[in-house]
Order: structure tokens, then C-alpha cells, then sequence
């Protein structure tokens, strides 16, 4: 009986120990949980006042904006675009890394969660106290896109709308 008893051991762990091999692990992730290599985004061409062009216009006007956006340089000479119509999006190209932004940093005024759009490093963040849902999407490893969500009224669910157009952003991009 305990010869039985370790056969079944032995064959789970061997089971185990194959599936581990062939697991991938989560997207952009190799087995061994090392942050495999992908192709930085080339955002070269919306640079200024082609930042508005990130979005796909059949996106923005399934999500209610016809509006064209209206290019802006923000705070930090950051080139941005936004969007004012029955809420206000605002887009930004900022060349700095995701990761020195520290975006995904825990704070008492907002939740965070972090993921992937399209495959690439991304953090959605919910701020309560002013309904404003930000986005943030990894670009390269000196630049990332960053889109706010605010005055829609639907609460947390604006953060769905951010992380689906940031996403076609990103599906565009990888499109050339």
C-alpha cells in the first residue's frame, strides 16, 4: 500500500512538473516568470498635434465622442489630445518609462491594478474622489501613453472604456 500511495505522488508531481515546462505563464511572461523581450511601440509619428490619431475615430465614436479632438501640449511640454463631449477623455504620449512613473504605487486616493493591453505592461487606476479612471500603457521602455477617463457619471466602468480604447491604441500601434 504505501508503494501505491508513492506511485501516485511520483505521477502527480511528474504531471505537475510537465505542466509547469509547458506554461508560458501570464502574457509577456516566459515559464520562469522573466519578463520576456517585445518590440517598443512606435509612436514616432504622433508626435504634437498627431497625438489625436492614436485613437481609432470608430472607437471614439462608438463611445459617443464625433467631436475631433483637439491637440494640447499638458503641464511638462507633453503632447496630448482631448476629447469633450458628453464626458472628457485626455490623451497623453509621455516620454518617460511606466515604470519610473511608478503609476502602479499604492496610495490612500486611488485603487490600482495592473494587466496588459495588447501585451504590453499597463495600470488602470480608480480615483473615487474625483470619478476620474486613468489608464496607462507601457509604449517602449523610454515612453508611455496615458489616458483619463472623467465626468461620465458611470463610475468604475469608465475605466472600461479606457482600457478599451487605450487598447485599440495599442492594436494600432502594433499595426504599423
Amino acid at each position: 500500500m504505501r508503494y501505491g500511495h508513492l506511485a501516485k505522488v511520483a505521477i502527480t508531481l511528474a504531471g505537475l512538473a510537465l505542466l509547469a515546462g509547458c506554461d508560458d505563464g501570464p502574457e509577456g511572461q516566459s515559464g520562469d516568470g522573466q519578463a520576456s523581450e517585445r518590440s517598443p511601440l512606435d509612436v514616432s509619428a504622433y508626435r504634437g498635434d498627431k497625438v489625436c490619431d492614436l485613437l481609432p475615430k470608430e472607437k471614439l465614436s462608438a463611445a459617443g465622442f464625433t467631436d475631433p479632438g483637439e491637440p494640447l501640449t499638458f503641464m511638462g511640454g507633453i503632447d496630448g489630445c482631448e476629447w469633450r463631449e458628453d464626458g472628457i477623455l485626455a490623451l497623453s504620449l509621455v516620454d518617460e518609462s511606466l515604470e519610473s512613473a511608478d503609476v502602479a504605487s499604492d496610495s490612500k486616493y486611488r485603487s490600482s491594478e495592473s494587466g496588459t493591453l495588447g501585451g504590453y505592461p499597463s495600470v488602470t487606476a480608480w480615483f473615487p474622489n474625483t470619478e476620474t479612471c486613468n489608464v496607462y500603457v507601457e509604449a517602449g521602455p523610454k515612453a508611455y501613453l496615458e489616458l483619463q477617463v472623467r465626468d461620465f457619471g458611470t463610475g468604475e466602468k469608465q475605466c472600461d472604456l479606457g482600457e478599451d480604447l487605450l487598447g485599440a491604441a495599442v492594436e494600432q500601434l502594433k499595426a504599423g
